[in-house]
């Protein structure tokens, strides 16, 4: 058994001290309120509501909506592309397609699906998402496959701020999404900031 001497406890003692100061410098990450915007907007028959696509630093980009139109057979990547403008829509980005496969998966083939992306490294290959169980992959621009149409809803930027609401809705839904005060002691509970610079 060590014997406990002055010096070992002294030694403890400069050692716990160099732990507080780190953790006194340590900056403390400021909390983050999210708000997003109230919208109303309408959904042609056969259409489904996918979510929000979020930015890098979970900002709200746009409402994605998953389209109707189905195409007659498969397609080439080209094809596929050609075939979601004719239609009033686009292929989903791999983003798009991961959210498509978490909240419209019962509207969607269990097959893989072209997105709009190409793969970075090789030009000839496109990237892919199978709705059967979520994987992206990329294949050959000339293989044909499956194919969706979604369609963006952006919302416009309003400088305004909306009128503050209690503490205990802040953490139910706005009309459009889920808004989080995480800073539970702040009494602002539902500002809006500074509008965010809208993606190009």
């Amino acid at each position: 058994m060590t014997a406990v001497t002055i010096e070992l406890i002294q030694a403890k003692q400069t050692e716990l001290a160099a732990l507080i100061a780190q953790l006194q410098a340590t900056p403390v990450q400021a909390s983050t309120t999210i708000y997003i915007e109230e919208e109303t907007f309408d959904l042609a028959p056969g259409e489904h509501y996918a979510g929000a696509v979020l930015d890098a630093n979970g900002e709200h980009m746009h409402h994605l909506v998953l389209m109707a139109a189905k195409p007659a057979s498969d397609l080439d990547w080209k094809a596929a592309l050609e075939w979601a403008e004719e239609v009033g829509g686009a292929l989903p980005t791999r983003q798009e397609q991961a959210l498509l496969f978490a909240n419209c998966k019962p509207h969607l083939t269990p097959r893989w699906h072209w997105s709009c992306e190409e793969q970075e490294t090789e030009a000839s290959y496109a990237w892919l998402c199978s709705f059967d169980y979520g994987h992206q992959g990329n294949h050959r621009k000339s293989f044909e496959g499956s194919a969706v149409a979604v369609r963006q809803i952006t919302l416009a930027a309003s400088p305004e701020v909306p009128a503050r609401k209690p503490l205990a809705q802040v953490n139910r839904y706005c009309s459009a999404g889920m808004c989080l005060a995480t800073d539970r002691e702040h009494e602002a509970d539902c500002p809006r900031a500074a509008s965010p610079e809208q993606p190009k």
